[in-house]
């Protein structure tokens, strides 16, 4: 009986220091993806107005929506590449973090520039119908994405083009409004 204790003990304590020597290393796996990849954001709801219940700026490189008392404050402001807004009823728009065109009640400090296209009328290039299919970053790499200030706001379902500081192109489609003009949805492709 007090081998087999002894044994288990032993086991027991071996094991938590082989798991003790991990927790020194680098949580994160270092996992390569493949070159040509598309990081796939489904069903992104964006707020139309200032509030904490749902978020108005949203990170690619994490895949998270803030609110906007949750924005962060230090060096990760800059992995923010979109935020959504509405200039006014029923008509909504996404800015750079760097320029939020009068956004109200939203701030983010240590935010970098994304360009974002939202007239995108070669439907030759892209259309709400190409984008389901769009399975390769190479697609993308072709693209130019051109910035506008001016839009005269876009139907339903249509596309728009953006590219983050870090140089990663990405399509949004817009998918709808909410019924009470709260939210509105959109899913996104971005490089990986």
């Amino acid at each position: 009986m007090k081998k087999v204790f002894f044994s288990v003990a032993a086991l027991a304590a071996l094991c938590f220091v082989a798991c003790s020597k991990d927790e020194d290393k680098d949580p994160t796996p270092q996992v390569e993806a493949p070159k040509d990849s598309i990081v796939v954001y489904r069903d992104v709801k964006f707020a139309m107005d200032a509030g904490d219940t749902i978020g108005r700026a949203f990170s690619t490189q994490y895949g998270k929506m803030y609110t906007d008392s949750k924005i962060p404050t230090d060096s990760n402001a800059k992995y923010i590449d979109l935020v959504g807004g509405s200039v006014e009823l029923g008509t909504i728009f996404f800015a750079s973090p760097d320029s939020l065109r009068g956004l109200e009640g939203i701030t983010i400090t240590g935010a970098t520039k994304t360009i974002i296209q939202h007239n995108v009328t070669d439907t030759t290039i892209m259309s709400p119908f190409k984008f389901d299919t769009l399975a390769h970053a190479s697609t993308l790499n072709g693209i130019t994405v051109k910035g506008d200030a001016d839009f005269d706001g876009f139907e339903y379902p249509s596309v728009l083009f953006f590219q983050n500081a870090r140089g990663k192109k990405g399509v949004i489609l817009y998918k709808g409004m909410a019924r009470d003009l709260s939210t509105f949805t959109v899913d996104i492709k971005v490089q990986y």
